[in-house]
């Protein structure tokens, strides 16, 4: 069952995760600037293309997370005590669109890796003229099992959470 409590861990630790994304990406893209500014060979150099992409798109997708936290844990709190209704026309809603689209990025990381993976498997012995390409599919490869195992974090969470809240609805 739905509890102030439960309302209260689940948003922290949903601004914990952001922060985790936040320290992931930078990390991410001062290695991807050191690999291909520093280290400048075509196999870093591609390696670190998708590197740099996947971090800036895990800092923007940690501040959302991480900025917005704060926010739905008070109004979720709020509606908790004064307007249950609210969490089953605004909570409910947003709970489930966060899995439908934890589940589409899934997806599309499966098969990112999938196509990434047999790319870097027949570009690995090429000439050396395609080491740019193998460094990036490689580092697509990498960063897409990298993604889903976050995405497996975020996914558990909010699942756990999606069934509180169902729960919480089908009393009130």
């Amino acid at each position: 069952m739905l509890s102030k409590l439960e309302l209260e861990r689940y948003f922290s630790s949903e601004k914990q995760i952001g922060l985790i994304f936040i320290i992931f990406s930078l990390v991410a893209i001062g290695i991807a600037c050191y690999l291909f500014f520093v280290q400048k060979t075509d196999l870093l150099k591609g390696f670190a293309i998708p590197l740099l992409l996947l971090g800036m798109l895990f800092l923007i997708q940690g501040r959302s997370l991480h900025g917005r936290a704060d926010g739905l844990r008070v109004a979720n709190v709020q509606a908790l005590e004064s307007k249950p209704g609210d969490i089953r026309e605004k909570e409910l809603p947003r709970i489930h669109k966060v899995l439908e689209d934890i589940a589409g990025y899934r997806l599309l990381e499966i098969g990112l890796f999938a196509v990434a993976a047999v790319l870097a498997f027949y570009l690995r012995s090429k000439r050396p003229e395609w080491s740019f390409w193998y460094g990036l599919t490689l580092s697509l490869s990498i960063m897409a099992i990298c993604s889903h195992g976050l995405n497996f974090m975020v996914k558990k969470q909010a699942r756990d959470y999606a069934q509180k809240v169902e729960s919480f609805v089908e009393v009130h």
